[in-house]
């Protein structure tokens, strides 16, 4: 994040980094960063502990769940990507009888910019291989460069104001 940060990319990082103990333990992430001034990116993030007494002392960690939702203050989301994971609704979809909303790493598409019931654009889905799995860093990259191809209509609909995070305890 301090790259992003000395990049002036990210402006604000208000993303919390905690250790949860039980069943081997886990990192969380959880938060979110100003992106490009204009844009806020909501991050969950949950680590799994796998090994914590290897020799050189690092744990053997790996990413369980995740969720990075861009969105655009007042107006909407822009894109969301999410791990695999079962339907929010709590009920079959009919193009996966095992519940699963979306069996791989996949990504929503938004027009924020859409009346409601328009702004679902579609979702993409990515190969369940670790190597195509989207990283936070390149999430946040590619926040600032939708921003910049858009940057003239966030500008006349976000104020700078509205930006500001509540103070955290």
């Amino acid at each position: 994040m301090k790259g992003l940060l000395d990049d002036q990319i990210i402006q604000e990082d208000a993303i919390d980094f905690d250790y949860v103990e039980g069943a081997g333990g886990k990192f969380v992430y959880d938060g979110q960063v100003t992106v490009c001034g204009r844009l806020v990116l909501s991050v969950t993030k949950v680590i799994a502990i796998f090994d914590a007494t290897t020799e050189k002392g690092n744990p053997v960690v790996q990413t369980k769940s995740y969720s990075y939702n861009l969105r655009i203050p007042g107006l909407g989301s822009v894109f969301r990507y999410c791990s695999p994971h079962p339907s929010k609704l709590g009920h079959e979809m009919k193009s996966d009888p095992d519940g699963q909303h979306h069996a791989f790493h996949h990504r929503h598409e938004f027009d924020p910019w859409g009346a409601d019931e328009a702004r679902f654009e579609g979702t993409v889905n990515y190969s369940p291989e670790r190597q195509n799995w989207p990283l936070l860093d390149a999430i946040i990259r590619e926040a600032a460069e939708w921003y910049r191809e858009h940057e003239a209509a966030v500008l006349a609909a976000v104020p700078e104001a509205s930006l500001h995070f509540p103070e955290r305890e």
